[in-house]
């Protein structure tokens, strides 16, 4: 006898074989509108998009589960998809890479297939509390898609009341915050969560984060280091690990979390990354290598861009200016190279050089005509040497709106 499910969808991706067997009679003992058994994870991946709500069963497969994990959330802040994980041989810590998602059940040691019979009954069942719970909570990411922040963080609020030690709550709290820019009540959240579990590799990661906000690199390197210590498979974690290594200046840390970035999720923000790192601890010829494998002339000025913002930022502004010029010499588009000399001028601004940075200002603008913002920090440039002397260059001149980019 089988149960219908006539309304849901089935994905199954299992690497246990034995795990695999049991699936399959489970496959047997329910009717649902739709079922794929996906071979590998791009597959995987690729249903998961055409099916947003389709009920995804996996087994604890490291790098790959949170691949899958990731890529099924996606942008959203939470992930509503029902999810049935199996971990046949739990390890010590293991809860704690998990506790980063929204998993509906999780099926501990090889399971019979009666014991993923009653999880599916659960999962499927509309009254069930975890279902409840869901339906609720995906109000908050339809005030989310239609920008009512406020009316999202009223939700969370209330169903943090309603259960104060679910720390996902707290934590997809703190992360709304943070995306509204509202550091301070962002770090009071995730500063209540690591009172009680200082562990959670995502609460970590949402503290580093915090601290850079500060500026308090050193602070924020060190709780993203124990989050990726916690959780080694997650790949955007040891990209943003590589980037704050790259601003204290430690390129061949940076390169190592990059490195690690690649090896779990290949990206072209982990591959310039490496680039970054090698140009910045003079690697030219490990750089040159990886530089040719990016797709494009924007990708390579990029690095370099990228190198001398972070130079500069550091009080290496001649090396910011090498960097910078380098970038210029690879990219064609002249609204870019319009952009890379706005940054040449801003190198020179910080050193005190004041017909230089003109010169960059004036440059910029023979690229681009229309690139406002260096008009008006040209303009900027040009009134504060009438009116004041060179010992006076610093402190009139605001560079807060001057930001760097590509």
């Amino acid at each position: 006898m089988t149960d219908a499910f006539p309304k849901f969808r089935l994905i199954c991706f299992i690497g246990d074989s034995a795990i695999k067997g049991e699936v399959d009679k489970l496959a047997a003992q329910v009717t649902v509108r739709e079922s794929r058994f996906p071979t590998n994870l791009d597959q995987c991946i690729l249903q998961m998009k055409v099916w947003p709500d389709g009920l995804l069963i996996t087994d604890w497969q490291g790098k790959a589960t949170i691949r899958l994990l990731e890529s099924s959330r996606g942008q959203q802040l939470v992930d509503m998809r029902p999810i049935l994980l199996i971990v046949a041989d739990p390890s010590e810590g293991f809860e704690r890479v998990l506790s980063d998602y929204h998993i509906g059940a999780i099926q501990l040691g090889v399971p019979q297939a009666q014991d993923l019979h009653r999880h599916i009954q659960v999962i499927f069942d509309p009254q069930s509390p975890q279902n409840l719970f869901q339906r609720e909570y995906k109000s908050v990411l339809e005030y989310i898609k239609r920008r009512r922040y406020g009316d999202a963080i009223g939700v969370l609020r209330s169903k943090l009341a309603d259960y104060p030690r679910n720390h996902a709550i707290s934590l997809d709290l703190a992360s709304l915050y943070a995306e509204q820019n509202q550091w301070n009540l962002a770090e009071q959240a995730v500063d209540r969560v690591l009172l009680l579990q200082p562990r959670l590799p995502r609460a970590l990661h949402i503290k580093a984060r915090c601290l850079m906000q500060r500026h308090k690199f050193d602070q924020a390197a060190d709780f993203l280091e124990r989050s990726t210590l916690l959780n080694p498979f997650h790949a955007e974690r040891f990209n943003d690990l590589g980037d704050l290594l790259l601003h204290l200046s430690e390129p061949t840390k940076a390169r190592a979390a990059f490195q690690k970035a690649q090896h779990l999720q290949a990206s072209e923000r982990a591959k310039q990354g490496m680039i970054t790192a090698d140009v910045m601890a003079g690697e030219d010829t490990e750089a040159l290598g990886i530089l040719t494998t990016l797709p494009g002339d924007r990708e390579r000025a990029s690095v370099f861009n990228n190198a001398g913002i972070i130079a500069r930022r550091m009080g290496r502004c001649e090396d910011a200016l090498k960097y910078y010029e380098t970038a210029i010499t690879i990219i064609i588009d002249p609204p870019i190279k319009a952009r890379l000399c706005f940054n040449r001028a801003l190198a020179f601004i910080k050193q005190a050089k004041r017909e230089l940075a003109i010169d960059e200002l004036e440059r910029a603008l023979k690229f681009d005509p229309n690139f406002a913002k260096a008009q008006r920090v040209l303009s900027k440039v040009t009134q504060t040497q009438k009116a004041s002397g060179a010992e006076d260059w610093d402190a009139p001149i605001d560079l807060s709106d001057m930001d760097e980019f590509l």
